[in-house]
């Protein structure tokens, strides 16, 4: 996770085999930020999938949107669970 410019990119490995990719997780996370269009940019490289968080100016509200995505995986995947 790298903060600067106001915007914060979560990092994640640019083997698309990676098991990160075919975790509940990873699906719901990509959920959430597809629900999210406006705060939210995706970004592919050679090295990384990157997802860019704007508007993020210090330490708190990144940990705000990190905090926002544990509840919503938390939520999902608990009712996942259930099922």
């Amino acid at each position: 996770i790298v903060l600067s410019e106001m915007r914060m990119r979560c990092y994640f490995p640019g083997d698309p085999n990676a098991s990160v990719y075919q975790s509940n997780a990873f699906a719901e996370i990509m959920g959430f930020v597809a629900q999210n269009q406006s705060k939210f940019v995706v970004k592919q490289t050679d090295k990384a999938l990157i997802v860019q968080v704007n508007q993020v100016g210090n330490i708190f509200e990144a940990l705000h949107v990190l905090g926002e995505w544990k509840l919503y995986l938390n939520r999902n995947l608990s009712k996942a669970n259930e099922n």
